[in-house]
């Protein structure tokens, strides 16, 4: 629904005024990742999530409003395939929000990690879930940070934030 973009957005307006992309899907179906992201009927069922109602993106929209024109871009799409067709600039603070299967954050992970400009960071949500256990997101960035070329810089509540060492 944007909240998250809204931060990122906020922070780049009274920062830098750097260009902020939400990439998203927006519907609902199948893809790669074991998402479903088929656009469906109008009259198809699509199940409870709040993330599957059509009003979703229009929400996302009047919330971006109030940022100057160009300082948020969509893209509609699964991550995979964005980060496959991507040519936009560097990325300098990434931010990993979709799928949080193992599989899933480490494709995302693994895609969109080139696309991170030298002295960038990546931020990831959900490395831990609320009363503090561990999820998939949190053994990929553990399994990261061991392998050398990234440190965890902080962690704020749920986000992990990582940097190059």
């Amino acid at each position: 629904t944007g909240k998250s973009t809204c931060c990122l957005a906020r922070g780049s307006f009274e920062g830098q005024d750097v260009p902020v992309y939400a990439v998203d899907l927006w519907t609902s179906g199948t893809s790669r990742e074991g998402i479903d992201f088929r656009v469906r009927q109008p009259d198809e069922p699509v199940g409870d999530s709040k993330f599957h109602l059509p009003e979703v993106r229009a929400v996302f929209r009047r919330r971006m409003e109030v940022y100057s024109e160009g300082l948020v871009h969509e893209r509609m799409g699964a991550t995979l395939d964005v980060a496959a067709e991507w040519s936009a600039v560097s990325v300098g603070l990434l931010f990993i929000d979709a799928n949080h299967t193992y599989e899933a954050v480490r494709a995302d992970f693994e895609a969109w990690c080139p696309k991170v400009a030298s002295g960038g960071v990546i931020t990831l949500h959900d490395y831990k879930d609320e009363d503090g256990s561990v999820v998939a997101v949190k053994r990929y960035v553990d399994e990261v940070t061991q392998a050398g070329r990234w440190r965890i810089r902080e962690v704020v509540g749920t986000l992990v934030v990582l940097e190059e060492r």
